[in-house]
């Protein structure tokens, strides 16, 4: 089929492997501190980031 949902269900199978819906309480248990930093630093860039700073509204700017 091509429905839209068979679609995704090919491209997560791939993206996955062997690993499904059901694995997720045991991959997660497993999951450790160290796991997720070294996921941070291959993922996470310094110049893919940005700093949004939102202020409060002063009488000034109105």
């Amino acid at each position: 089929m091509n429905s839209l949902e068979n679609i995704a269900n090919q491209l997560a199978s791939r993206a996955f492997g062997d690993t499904n819906m059901f694995d997720y309480p045991d991959v997660l248990a497993e999951l450790t501190l160290a796991d997720v930093l070294a996921a941070g630093q291959a993922l996470v860039r310094d110049d893919g980031v940005a700093i949004l700073h939102l202020l409060p509204e002063t009488e000034a700017s109105k």
